[in-house]
């Protein structure tokens, strides 16, 4: 089967490295020189916190052999004769394997397996185009005929990133399998199983709960993903939050014509959102993959109702479980810096900010004293909530297709990561 390499820059990448090591078969970690420094300090490992029950909580830690980027795109250039490898990869960090005339890149050797994890719709297709036309013209034909077979996985088990290099296993869900193919052909459920030894083994790891998703219906739930996200990406704007709590708290409202609630005299939030899911449907329903399936099933239109897309959107704004999440997770060393321009906190919110804040400077400290910042870089690490729209945007500027209410979004949330 050959080691799989895993890149351990997710809470789902750690999850996955801890439950395909075994006795016979040791991941090999990959990681950026950074990154791979904290790594080794923390002894090569990655500890396993089951946390799905209060009465049967338990901690495995795994080491593992570990290398830098640059180990792996020294010892996979363009050479046919390289063994087949297997990757895990998250899908932040596919951009550092992009495709370009450069020698110093990383290409898989034909019949390699590439896994994905949790990408976003279209993702993988376009770094699939990109890899096949640089294995039409620089790997020999014979092997060009035999390119790397890519996987899509998707996991819902609750997991989470602990301290340092920890993991958090707190819910059990299911990690969603989809064979990508080059030509939008399916494959069998035998197909797919029996493709490789790496897909065997993954299938005899119960704790995964891995299934078979098909690539139409993974798709569909990547295109819904990606409009729904899209839509309320400002719900993590620090002056838009207080906007999305006032709408939720005046649930009664329920189509975008009736009393809307204002962020200011210029912007409705529920016109806002509507307008977000008209944008991405047009620029969407361009997109090949969708052009392609649309032909094929009546499902992609019924998913792409921009009246069923705003709905379930009010209702997962209107559900506490949204907004109290988002709410929660604000990061206050960040929130304590921007407050005075965007929010206007009343005393005991300011108390209880500050307390925060003096816990995390705390931490921030001890971490620089001890020479390791891994934590603290955990910690203070900004995502990039306008993924989804800058996406789109992209799309739109592809297809012809103007997107200013996802500029907007692009904009405002840019300009908070700037403050």
């Amino acid at each position: 089967m050959g080691i799989p390499y895993i890149i351990p820059l997710s809470a789902t990448s750690r999850f996955l490295a801890t439950q395909l090591s075994t006795e016979n078969c040791i991941p090999h970690i990959i990681l950026p020189k950074n990154n791979l420094k904290y790594f080794l300090k923390n002894g090569s490992s990655i500890s396993y916190n089951n946390q799905i029950s209060s009465t049967n909580y338990f901690k495995r830690t795994h080491k593992f052999p570990s290398s830098s980027f640059q180990y792996l795109q020294n010892k996979y250039k363009v050479d046919s004769n390289n063994n087949p490898i297997s990757i895990f990869i998250p899908s932040s960090q596919l951009n550092k394997f992009s495709i370009s005339d450069d020698n110093n890149i990383f290409i898989p050797p034909p019949n390699s397996d590439i896994f994905i994890i949790n990408p976003y719709f279209g993702q993988i297709e376009n770094y699939q185009q990109k890899l096949s036309k640089y294995y039409n013209n620089k790997i020999d034909s014979i092997h060009s005929k035999s390119k790397p077979r890519f996987w899509s996985l998707i996991s819902n088990h609750l997991v989470t990133n602990g301290t340092f290099w920890d993991i958090n296993h707190k819910g059990i869900g299911e990690l969603k399998i989809t064979y990508i193919p080059f030509n939008y052909i399916e494959a069998s459920s035998n197909e797919i199983i029996n493709s490789s030894q790496i897909i065997k083994q993954i299938f005899q790891t119960p704790t995964l709960l891995p299934i078979i998703y098909s690539y139409s219906n993974i798709n569909l739930l990547l295109i819904e993903q990606m409009i729904i996200q899209s839509s309320i990406s400002l719900i993590n704007h620090i002056e838009f939050l207080p906007i999305y709590q006032n709408l939720k708290n005046n649930s009664s409202l329920s189509s975008e014509n009736e009393i809307d609630i204002y962020f200011d005299k210029r912007i409705k939030l529920k016109k806002l959102i509507y307008d977000l899911i008209n944008e991405s449907v047009k620029v969407l329903k361009e997109h090949p993959i969708v052009k392609h399936y649309i032909k094929l099933t009546p499902t992609y239109l019924a998913t792409l109702s921009e009246e069923r897309l705003f709905n379930i959107v009010l209702n997962l704004i209107y559900s506490d479980k949204v907004v109290s999440s988002i709410s929660n997770n604000i990061n206050p060393l960040n929130e304590i810096i921007k407050r005075k321009k965007f929010v206007k906190l009343n005393l005991k919110e300011n108390e209880k900010l500050n307390k925060k804040n003096e816990s995390l400077v705390d931490k921030y400290n001890n971490n620089n004293n001890n020479n390791n910042k891994s934590e603290y870089d955990n910690i203070i690490h900004l995502r990039d909530f306008a993924k989804f729209n800058r996406h789109i945007s992209k799309l739109g500027s592809t297809f012809g297709i103007k997107t200013p209410k996802n500029k907007l979004v692009c904009r405002l949330l840019d300009t908070q990561n700037k403050v």
